[in-house]
């Protein structure tokens, strides 16, 4: 009968000083330089459109409006900052996982938003609203929506903060007072 599995509690100092090298679990990252790309296409949009959102909150808040979303004054001031702050997180990397979630969440948002005004086109428009209100391309925000999907599972990449607090310490320099080893 083969031996059980060691037990490892969260208290065992092995487990900690793995951890205290290589950074939480949430922060690791993949070597992969092309998801450096996947952070621009999610980052840049995040704070472009925050940055609209935050000095132009009345395009925002009539999409929300003509899509009859509730509380569309409230939403407005509260998707602007969160599009701010996902959109730095995720440009320079750090908890790159958790921001692209949010920005995945927020994008997802803003597909609903985006098409949703581009079908009043077809002549619905609900009370108050006589037309449509400006909307970006459809094509951009799924775009945007797939790079955070990506950069929640593969990480930020090589060029982050996460990538930079994950990296293993190197091994110490050899002493050169120590007895030489091996075949001499």
């Amino acid at each position: 009968m083969a031996d059980p599995l060691p037990e490892f509690s969260d208290d065992d100092p092995l487990i900690a000083e793995a951890d205290r090298r290589t950074g939480p679990q949430i922060q690791r990252t993949t070597t992969a330089e092309w998801v450096l790309g996947a952070r621009l296409l999610a980052g840049a949009p995040l704070l472009y459109y925050g940055f609209v959102h935050a000095t132009s909150p009345w395009l925002l808040r009539d999409m929300m409006i003509a899509s009859q979303v509730p509380a569309p004054a409230l939403l407005t001031y509260i998707v602007a900052p969160l599009e701010l702050i996902a959109g730095i997180v995720l440009l320079v990397g750090a908890y790159a996982r958790i921001a692209a979630g949010g920005g995945a969440l927020l994008m997802g948002f803003l597909v609903w938003l985006t098409w949703t005004c581009l079908t009043l086109r077809d002549g619905y428009m609900p009370p108050g609203v006589t037309e449509p209100p400006p909307t970006p391309p459809i094509t951009f925000p799924p775009v945007f929506l797939l790079a955070c999907i990506i950069i929640a599972i593969t990480g930020a990449g090589p060029m982050s903060v996460d990538e930079y607090m994950t990296r293993p310490e190197p091994p110490p320099p050899p002493d050169p007072n120590a007895p030489p080893t091996g075949i001499i």
